[in-house]
């Protein structure tokens, strides 16, 4: 009785433990069905981008990201940040946020230099650019006008191809915020250059005379060299010989002969010093 018992108990548990193992298996025949993530487009930098960059549409592109890993002061579109500037370094496949990019204006000129650039100003007058027709933006060559020397003048183009980063306080990005800007009254140039032209510039505004002249914005930049300035050199004055001396008189014997009279120019130092100077050496002048 008790081994029949024992044999439907074990019959019982392997029975449980086939069924068991064929559920098992029919689950493992069933596809896996993938929790469904909810994708959401987000703009990403394709590399990096320096701090005070203009942002281009190559600089970007728009990725699917799962909402839960997107900031959410993320943009979605590129529209909304092309032409903007990065305000910190914007890493390469990071989105790119509200708080990292701001408009050109909000920096002012810093924006507007690139890397190995400098601002520098000068003063200016209706004349110097082009009677207040040159605009933030425009392209120059810079004249520089030494002294005259010896009935000699002549200009250099010393620079070429400057960028007018802004005329008074206006900058190329704000030219239109205020009606009507007065270029005319400018006062000051702003100037886009590498920091050796700067020095040259800082000591020709201060020992030349400058002149602008506007360049076609179609010109290639390097169609003309800049020029060396160059200082011409003076002529040394006329050197006038000194009296003679009374030792000059008794020493050298000095004497002139002015046509058929003889005159020794230590006539009045030997009267005065009492001085002789016999056989006197004579210099001819005249006939």
């Amino acid at each position: 009785m008790n081994s029949r018992r024992t044999v439907l108990l074990v019959a019982l548990i392997l029975a449980l433990g086939s069924g068991f193992l064929a559920i098992r298996y029919m689950q493992s025949l069933q596809p896996k069905v993938e929790p469904q993530v909810e994708l959401r487009s987000v703009v990403v930098a394709v590399r990096l981008i320096p701090p005070h960059t203009k942002i281009t549409p190559d600089m970007l592109q728009v990725t699917q990201v799962s909402v839960d890993r997107i900031d959410p002061d993320a943009f979605s579109d590129t529209k909304q940040i092309v032409g903007k500037v990065s305000l910190i370094a914007l890493l390469e496949a990071g989105q790119i946020t509200h708080s990292e990019i701001s408009v050109p204006a909000d920096l002012g000129l810093t924006a507007s230099l690139k890397v190995g650039e400098r601002a520098i100003s000068i003063p200016i007058d209706r004349v110097k650019d082009v009677s207040g027709l040159i605009q933030p933006g425009d392209r120059v060559d810079i004249l520089a006008i030494p002294p005259r020397v010896d009935n000699t003048l002549r200009s250099y183009a010393i620079l070429r191809d400057i960028r007018i980063l802004a005329l008074g306080t206006t900058t190329e990005q704000n030219t239109g915020a205020s009606p009507g800007p007065d270029f005319q009254n400018a006062g000051t140039a702003t100037l886009a250059v590498t920091p050796q032209q700067a020095s040259l510039l800082a000591a020709a505004d201060l020992n030349t005379t400058l002149r602008f002249t506007l360049r076609s914005p179609l010109e290639a930049a390097n169609s003309l060299p800049p020029e060396i300035l160059v200082f011409p050199t003076p002529r040394p004055a006329p050197t006038e010989k000194a009296s003679p001396s009374a030792k000059d008189c008794i020493s050298r014997k000095i004497g002139v002969i002015e046509g058929d009279q003889q005159h020794s120019v230590c006539d009045d130092i030997r009267d005065k010093e009492k001085a002789t100077a016999p056989n006197v050496t004579v210099i001819r002048i005249g006939n």
